[in-house]
C-alpha cells in the first residue's frame, strides 16, 4: 500500500501517476495513508508506513543523509511543467524582474549541473 497525498492537497504527482495507470487500465490498488504535508509524507514513509512516488527533489535530503531510498521510475509519460508565473494586477519593478531573472538563473543552473534530476530546460516565454 502506497503512501499518497490527499487527492486535494497533493502535489501533481499523484494526478499524474493515476492517469498514466488509468491509460494503461489500472489503479492504485491500495493506499495505506493519504496526507495533505510532505513533511508527513517522508516521515510516514521514513516510519515504514509505506512507499511513496514523488519528485527525488521533495526528499533529497532525506536520501542524502540515509533516512530514504529512492529509485527512479523510467516512464517518459510521467513528466511536469514547471513555469513561473507573476501576476499581471502588479505592476512590473526592478525587484520583481531581479527576483524572476534569479530563479531563471537558478532553476537554469540546478537543471545543468544535475541537481534536479530528470529536469529539462525548455525554451522560455514572456518575462
Amino acid at each position: 500500500p502506497l503512501v499518497w497525498p490527499g487527492l486535494a492537497h497533493g502535489h501533481c504527482t499523484r494526478a499524474l501517476v493515476e492517469a498514466a495507470l488509468a491509460k494503461q487500465g489500472a489503479f492504485v490498488e491500495s493506499v495505506a495513508l493519504e496526507v495533505n504535508s510532505v513533511h508527513i509524507l517522508k516521515s510516514a514513509v521514513e516510519a515504514g508506513i509505506g512507499p511513496t512516488i514523488m519528485p527525488l527533489n521533495l526528499a533529497r535530503r532525506e536520501v542524502d543523509e540515509g533516512r530514504l531510498i529512492a529509485r527512479r521510475i523510467d516512464c517518459p509519460r510521467l513528466y511536469r511543467r514547471v513555469g513561473l508565473c507573476v501576476s499581471t494586477r502588479m505592476p512590473s519593478t526592478p525587484a520583481r524582474q531581479a527576483v524572476a531573472d534569479l530563479i531563471r538563473q537558478v532553476v537554469s543552473d540546478m537543471c545543468l549541473q544535475d541537481q534536479w534530476p530528470g529536469s529539462h530546460i525548455l525554451t522560455a516565454g514572456p518575462a
